[in-house]
């Protein structure tokens, strides 16, 4: 995914839920970079909540993020995936 293609996968999101926001960040050094995990949390138009568990692993190389890996439990994100399909 490109720096363009996240920004407007963020700015996606925004604008299908509220209260957007990152909980319980836990993040550890590695030799190559850093592991991170946190809770991806948000309020769904019909006053549902989200909270779901991501760990993201990245490699960072010349002080700059080289690459990263998200893994999320894609059944716990259904309902965020169909807020981000609805028209």
């Amino acid at each position: 995914m490109s720096a363009n293609q996240l920004a407007d996968y963020s700015a996606l999101v925004l604008s299908r839920v509220n209260n957007f926001r990152y909980k319980n960040i836990v993040r550890s050094s590695t030799e190559t970079g850093f592991v991170e995990e946190h809770d991806v949390c948000c309020t769904f138009s019909d006053g549902g909540e989200l909270s779901l568990r991501v760990c993201v692993v990245a490699d960072v190389r010349n002080n700059r993020i080289f690459s990263v890996r998200e893994y999320a439990d894609s059944r716990a994100a259904r309902k965020l995936i169909e807020a981000l399909s609805s028209n």
